[in-house]
C-alpha cells in the first residue's frame, strides 16, 4: 500500500503532465513481484515502486523515457534466466499517463471512499485501440490480452491507548503506508507519534467509531476500565482485526466485565495480539503485532516461507490476466 501512497505523491507533483506506468502483466516461474505489480516513472526520470531487485529498473526507466515523448506502449519481456541467471520471465507493459489521469482519479477516489476499486490494464490483443489502464466495474468482462487488478483501500491500524509502547506500533504502521489513528487520554503527550492522527478520548464507550473490513484495532490502554470500554464497544463493529495486549488470564476478566458482549469477543479477538515471534521488547512486540495484521489482511498463514509448497506469490483474486 505505501507503493500505492508514495505513486499518488508523484502523481500530483505533476499534475497535468505525462508519466509512464510500468505494469507486470505476466510472469513465467520465479519472480521478485507479482502480476499486477506497478512502477510509475516521471520524466526527470524519478520513480515510485519497484519491479525486481533492481536489475531491471534501468532499462525500465530508459524505456519510460521513450514511451512518454511518443506515447507508444510497449510491452516488454525480460528473461532473467539468461540475464541474471534468476529462475523466470516477466512481461512488463508500459504505458503513458497523465498524472492526474483516470488511473490516478482511481486511486484517490478508493483511498477516500475507503471502497475497493478494479483496475483494467489492456496490454495486447484484439482490444489494441484500447491499450492502455482503466479503472471498471467489478462486474465488467476482462477481454483477451488484459489484465484486472484490484485496488485496495489502505490499512487503518486503531491504536487505543496512547502510551510509550504505542510508538513503534504506530511507526511501523506508518512504514507500510497505513493510516494509523491514536486514540489517547486528553491529558497524554502525544509528540512522539509523528505524523499520525491523534484522537483525545474521555469516555471510551461514548465515542463513536467508524471501521470497515480493512480497519485494525488494538487495544492496549493498560487501563483495565478502558481497556473493557473499548473492548465493549469494538467488538460491535466489523474490524478486519481486533487485537489485545496482555496474558489470556487478563482476557478472561475483561471478557467477564463486558458481559453479553463477551460470546462474540471471543471469536474475535486476537490475544495475545501477534504472531509468535519471541517478542519481549516493545519495538518487537509491534513487529509481532503488525505481522499478524498483516497476515490476517492478506488471509494468509503466516509461517515459514521455507515450509510453503508452491510459488510465493500465488495466483489470487487480486490480480486476473486474460
Amino acid at each position: 500500500m505505501k507503493e500505492l501512497e508514495d505513486m499518488l505523491r508523484l502523481a500530483r507533483r505533476h499534475a497535468g503532465q505525462p508519466l509512464a506506468l510500468a505494469t507486470i502483466v505476466r510472469t513465467q516461474g520465479s519472480s521478485y513481484r507479482a502480476v499486477g505489480t506497478r512502477m510509475l516513472i516521471a520524466p526527470d526520470g524519478s520513480s515510485v515502486g519497484a519491479l525486481s531487485g533492481g536489475c531491471l529498473e534501468e532499462d525500465i526507466v530508459t524505456r519510460a523515457a521513450a514511451v512518454i515523448a511518443t506515447g507508444t506502449p510497449v510491452l516488454v519481456p525480460y528473461d532473467t534466466r539468461r540475464l541474471f541467471g534468476c529462475d523466470g520471465c516477466i512481461e512488463v507493459f508500459i504505458e503513458r499517463v497523465q498524472g492526474d489521469g483516470a488511473w490516478a482519479q482511481a486511486l484517490e477516489r478508493c483511498f477516500a471512499t475507503r471502497e475497493r476499486g478494479a483496475m483494467l490494464t489492456v496490454f495486447e490483443g484484439a482490444e489494441r485501440e484500447r491499450l492502455g489502464s482503466y479503472p471498471v466495474s467489478l462486474l465488467d468482462a476482462v477481454p483477451d490480452g488484459a489484465l484486472l487488478h484490484m485496488i485496495e483501500p489502505p490499512v487503518h491500524l486503531v491504536i487505543a491507548g496512547g502510551g510509550q509502547d504505542a510508538v513503534p506500533l504506530v511507526g511501523l504502521g506508518r512504514s507500510l503506508g497505513w493510516r494509523v489513528t491514536v486514540l489517547a487520554r486528553p491529558e497524554q503527550n502525544c509528540n512522539a507519534f509523528g505524523d499520525a492522527e491523534i484522537l483525545p478520548v474521555t469516555a471510551p464507550d461514548e465515542w463513536p467509531m467508524p471501521a470497515d473490513s480493512r480497519t485494525a484495532a488494538v487495544i492496549m490502554t493498560h487501563q483495565f476500565g478502558r481497556d473493557a470500554a473499548f473492548l465493549r464497544q469494538m467488538v460491535q463493529l466489523p474490524f478486519g482485526y481486533l487485537g489485545l495486549l496482555g496474558p489470556r488470564r487478563r482476557r478472561e476478566r475483561l471478557l467477564e466485565a463486558i458481559g453479553d458482549a463477551a460470546d462474540v469477543a471471543a471469536l474475535k479477538l486476537h490475544n495475545p495480539a501477534g504472531l509468535d515471534v519471541g517478542a519481549e521488547t516493545p519495538e518487537e512486540v509491534a513487529l509481532a503485532i503488525v505481522a499478524e495484521i498483516q497476515a490476517v489482511m492478506t488471509n494468509s498463514h503466516a509461517g515459514f516461507l521455507r515450509d510453503r509448497k508452491g510459488p510465493i506469490h500465488a495466483r489470487s483474486e487480486e490480480a486476473m490476466v486474460r
